[in-house]
């Protein structure tokens, strides 16, 4: 699977999308958006169990919040390498402003996420903080509590039109930009980097299945299909532990139960 592959013939939409662009269009909709003098938010929901890609390049910032996992999958983001990281829940990728952002992935759930746009340019952000003039990092796929809990407030905003609510949306932008700018001269990572292994949902499926199959020789190629993946790429990511003794999960830190309740997993 590759990014080309899925976006087919749609040379005219890049170099240029205000908003981050789906190929096939029909996977992913915009369902709420609001806009605000700073920034503006788009929650999105995908549609279908199938592979799609995405693409971005604008003059304004761009900070995406995921929650869920992905199957499988490749982010890129200029100036980073890229990430085939699965475990999406709960990160964020920020790619600042004339940066190209671009991948493809398989989702695992039906799910919603949010996409904010901020405007470097915005007078709200220009007083006291001079906002335009930072030169921002781009990050793929990290965490940080506080910038994620006031994308949760923001996005909690969209669809009110109360005039309180809309100063406090202006309120949260400038919290926004001055976590985005926190998070910029911190030591934080540029890339969450894998450290191999599955993601938590697929590690619980296959250690309760191994729990109630423990009286039974279970075969890799089983455990595969349980969590939908080969069989040919299932024992090296299933676990670092992985060893020729034909342990798939090891006791230490995942189970009470013996070792050698564990080595009735068989490599066929």
């Amino acid at each position: 699977m590759s990014l080309n592959a899925i976006m087919g013939d749609r040379d005219g939409a890049r170099g240029g999308n205000s908003v981050v662009a789906f190929a096939p269009p029909s996977t992913v909709r915009c369902c709420r958006s609001a806009t605000w003098s700073a920034v503006e938010i788009e929650t999105t929901e995908v549609l279908r169990h199938e592979p799609f890609a995405y693409e971005f390049t604008a003059p304004r910032h761009l900070l995406i919040a995921s929650a869920t996992d992905r199957y499988d999958g490749e982010t890129r983001v200029d100036g980073l390498p890229g990430s085939h990281l699965r475990a999406w829940n709960r990160k964020m990728t920020f790619v600042p402003a004339g940066c190209q952002f671009s991948g493809w992935q398989k989702p695992r759930a039906l799910c919603r996420g949010a996409h904010l746009y901020i405007d470097p340019r915005s007078s709200l952000l220009q007083t006291d903080l001079r906002f335009a003039e930072i030169q921002f990092r781009p990050r793929l796929l990290f965490f940080d509590r506080d910038l994620w809990d006031t994308t949760v407030k923001l996005r909690a905003q969209v669809g009110s039109s109360d005039q309180k609510q809309t100063a406090y949306a202006e309120a949260l932008s400038i919290a926004l930009a001055c976590e985005l700018m926190r998070v910029n001269e911190s030591g934080l990572p540029a890339v969450t980097r894998s450290r191999g292994g599955l993601p938590e949902w697929q590690r619980k499926k296959l250690m309760q299945y191994i729990d109630e199959h423990l009286a039974e020789d279970v075969s890799l190629s089983s455990l595969a299909e349980l969590v939908q993946l080969s069989p040919y790429i299932f024992p090296a990511c299933s676990s670092n532990r992985l060893t020729r003794r034909r342990t798939v999960i090891s006791p230490t830190g995942a189970s009470n139960a013996p070792r050698a309740c564990w080595q009735h997993v068989n490599c066929r």
